[in-house]
C-alpha cells in the first residue's frame, strides 16, 4: 500500500518540478506575512536532517493560514536553517513540545495550545499544492473530520480486516468506516480539537507510532465521521526529505494491524458494522 504511494508521489514530484522551484524562490525573496487567521492553525513536526528540507513544506502552505513547527527539546535548541529563519521573519511559529511523543507532535502540542481553532495537520515531506488547504476549509463541517485521502476500513467476521485489505475511500459522503491519512492533509473539526487536547500520554501509548488509527479512534468513540474532500483520493509530490527514511511508512503500515488490536474493542467494532448499514 506504502510503496504504491511512494511510487505515485515520486512520480508526482517530477511533474511537479515548477512548483518545487518557485517555493524555493519564494523562500528566498518573499517578504510576505503569514495570514493571522484567529480561527485556523496549521501544524506540523520535524526532527533531524528533515529539517533542512521542512522549509518547503512550510512555504508550500504558508500562504494559506498560520503555521506552527513543533519541535522536540533537541531539536527546538539546535541551529535554524537559512529557511527556517526566512519564514519565522514572515510569521512561522518555532514551538517546543515536550519529547516522546513521536509522530504525535503534529497535532498534540498544538491541540493543547489552540483547543478553539480548526486544526490543520500536514506531514513535513510533503510539497503541498496552492489550493490543498484552501480546498479543506471549503470542505470543513464541525460535524466531521475532513481529508484528501482516506482509506475505508474492512470489516471480516467479528472483527477488522487486516490493513493492507482496507480500499481507499471513493466518496465524499462522511463515514465512522473512514480512516483519514494525514500525509495528504487533515482537518479537525473544534469540538474535536477538544477532545484530542485531553488526550494523555497513556491513551497515546497503544498506538505510539501509528497517529492516524489514534486519530480515528478518538473520532470513532465520539461518532465523529470522516468525509473526503473529493472522490478521488489526492496523493502530492513528496519532498527528497522523504528519501531520508524510505521505509519508515512501509513498516508503519505493517505495525498498524497489532495497533489496531489494541485500539479497538469489540464495542469499537460494533459500532463499525452499524456504520456499514
Amino acid at each position: 500500500m506504502w510503496l504504491n504511494y511512494l511510487c505515485t508521489a515520486a512520480k508526482n514530484a517530477l511533474c511537479h518540478l515548477p512548483l518545487l522551484l518557485r517555493l524555493v524562490w519564494r523562500n528566498h525573496t518573499s517578504r510576505t506575512p503569514m495570514p493571522q487567521h484567529p480561527q485556523v492553525v496549521i501544524s506540523l513536526s520535524s526532527y533531524g536532517r528533515r529539517l533542512r528540507w521542512v522549509h518547503l513544506a512550510i512555504e508550500s502552505v504558508a500562504h494559506a493560514a498560520p503555521v506552527e513547527l513543533w519541535l522536540e527539546p533537541q531539536d527546538y535548541h539546535a541551529p535554524r536553517s537559512a529557511g527556517l529563519q526566512r519564514l519565522c521573519a514572515r510569521g512561522l511559529r518555532i514551538r517546543q513540545a515536550e519529547p516522546g511523543l513521536g509522530p504525535h507532535t503534529k497535532y498534540l502540542p498544538a491541540a493543547r495550545a489552540h483547543p478553539q481553532s480548526w486544526l490543520i495537520t500536514i506531514d513535513d515531506d510533503v510539497l503541498y499544492p496552492p489550493a490543498c488547504v484552501p480546498q479543506l476549509l471549503a470542505a470543513a463541517r464541525p460535524t466531521q473530520i475532513t481529508a484528501h485521502r482516506a482509506h475505508r476500513i474492512r470489516l471480516q467476521g467479528q472483527r477488522i480486516a487486516p490493513y493492507i485489505r482496507w480500499n481507499p475511500v471513493r466518496s465524499t459522503s462522511a463515514s465512522l468506516l473512514h480512516v483519514p491519512t494525514g500525509v495528504s492533509g487533515v482537518c479537525y473539526p473544534p469540538g474535536f480539537v477538544q477532545r484530542l487536547a485531553q488526550l494523555r500520554r497513556e491513551d497515546i501509548a497503544p498506538s505510539l507510532h501509528c497517529d492516524d488509527l489514534l486519530l480515528h479512534h478518538t473520532a470513532l468513540r465520539a461518532e465523529l465521521p470522516v468525509a473526503q474532500v473529493a472522490h478521488t483520493p489526492r496523493t502530492f509530490p513528496l519532498l527528497p526529505s522523504a528519501a531520508l527514511h524510505p521505509l519508515v511508512r512501509e513498516n508503519l503500515a505493517h505495525g498498524n494491524d497489532a495497533a489496531i488490536a489494541r485500539l479497538y474493542t469489540r464495542d469499537d467494532v460494533v459500532k463499525l458494522y452499524q456504520a456499514k448499514r
